[in-house]
């Protein structure tokens, strides 16, 4: 059985603090034990974080609200062969950095599944063309398929931490906008 720890960002210096939540209203603390005395400090309750169970690649535990990073090979292309008297549609790849935060629930991406998890949130996603197929023949005209990077979060891959939703939003944001 795994521990259950959790963190929460202090209301008065910003810095992060390990312990249990507790919540009262829309007010927050983390209680943490010294010794025989506990200590409680109050944090931004939106910040609170659950130990995912995992760590990145640099043996740094993963909570809720982290930002991570990591390098994917995704679906950016399409190219068509010809095989006799029909076309064969191959996938084009490329790896992208693709940084997502982490939380805990049921993907917008896999609503149909229902399955709650931690994953990896993002809005970074792939457009490429792909050709419609039809009776064994592949349309001359290409079409557009998107496919958001957002995924579950997996122990086998290499995830590195690179900040907090609550320090560094920036970092989601688009950089040069969805691979075409």
């Amino acid at each position: 059985m795994r521990d259950s720890k959790f963190r929460g960002k202090k209301i008065n210096y910003g810095e992060w603090i390990y312990g249990v939540p507790v919540f009262d209203g829309d007010k927050a603390w983390i209680v943490k034990r010294i010794g025989d005395n506990f200590s409680a400090d109050e944090v931004h309750p939106e910040s609170v974080g659950q130990y995912t169970g995992l760590k990145d690649k640099n043996g740094e535990e993963i909570y809720g609200g982290h930002l991570v990073a990591r390098v994917r090979s995704v679906r950016t292309g399409t190219t068509r062969r010809r095989v006799g008297r029909t076309y064969n549609e191959y996938a084009v790849t490329s790896e992208i950095l693709v940084v997502g935060e982490v939380r805990f629930g049921t993907p917008e991406k896999y609503p149909m599944d229902g399955a709650v998890s931690w994953y990896v949130y993002t809005d970074q996603s792939t457009s490429y063309p792909s050709y419609f197929w039809g009776d064994g023949k592949a349309s001359d005209k290409p079409y557009h398929a998107t496919n958001n990077l957002s995924e579950f979060l997996d122990p086998k891959c290499s995830y590195e931490i690179v900040g907090s939703i609550h320090d560094n939003p920036e970092l989601l944001q688009p950089q040069g906008g969805s691979q075409e």
